[in-house]
């Protein structure tokens, strides 16, 4: 479609830069849009997307609002890890020890049964809607920790590596939960 140069453009973030392949990292780098860089952040927001939409499923009950708080944290942090992997060697976003503390804090929490019983065993992922999301984000962020390592050659800082190794461990313990909020029997191996 062609446009006049009076006339506005109908999107500003359609500058057709990529057309060609490549696009530019954080740091100015040109590079294919396959590199394990870019493969590695677009698993970021791919994770990111999916945890919006667990978020979504679970903004409807009040009495999940607090994991609500805890995901969108999650997001803020995501932003953080896409950040330092496409070339910005500190943001305000990125998650630190005291994330951690809190990730691991909200795993314990999640983990605590009334009847005292912890979760022991394996189970299909699956469930009510909201738990099989959890799985989803699980797995895909299980994906994103792998992309990450390969692009960065595994040399990223450990607590980055701590905190999305967490990250799979409480979307695990996540689904668990919500079967359980929801009266879900889930299915063991």
């Amino acid at each position: 479609m062609k446009t006049s140069p009076d006339s506005p453009k109908a999107c500003t973030f359609c500058t057709g830069k990529g057309d060609n392949g490549f696009t530019t990292m954080a740091d100015g780098t040109r590079v294919r849009k396959d590199d394990p860089r870019i493969e590695a952040v677009g698993t970021v927001d791919e994770l990111n997307s999916h945890v919006g939409l667990l978020r979504a499923h679970l903004e409807t009950d009040d009495r999940l609002k607090n994991i609500c708080h805890d995901l969108t944290e999650v997001q803020r942090h995501l932003f953080g890890i896409g950040a330092y992997v496409s070339g910005y060697a500190q943001s305000t976003l990125q998650p630190g020890e005291e994330q951690l503390s809190r990730l691991e804090a909200a795993i314990e929490k999640l983990c605590q049964r009334p009847e005292g019983r912890a979760f022991s065993s394996f189970v299909l992922p699956g469930g009510v809607m909201a738990a099989a999301q959890a799985d989803v984000c699980r797995t895909v962020c299980r994906r994103m920790e792998r992309r990450c390592l390969t692009a960065t050659d595994g040399k990223w800082p450990q607590t980055l590596g701590a905190y999305v190794n967490r990250l799979a461990d409480y979307f695990f313990a996540l689904s668990l939960y919500l079967n359980h909020f929801h009266g879900y029997k889930e299915i063991k191996i």
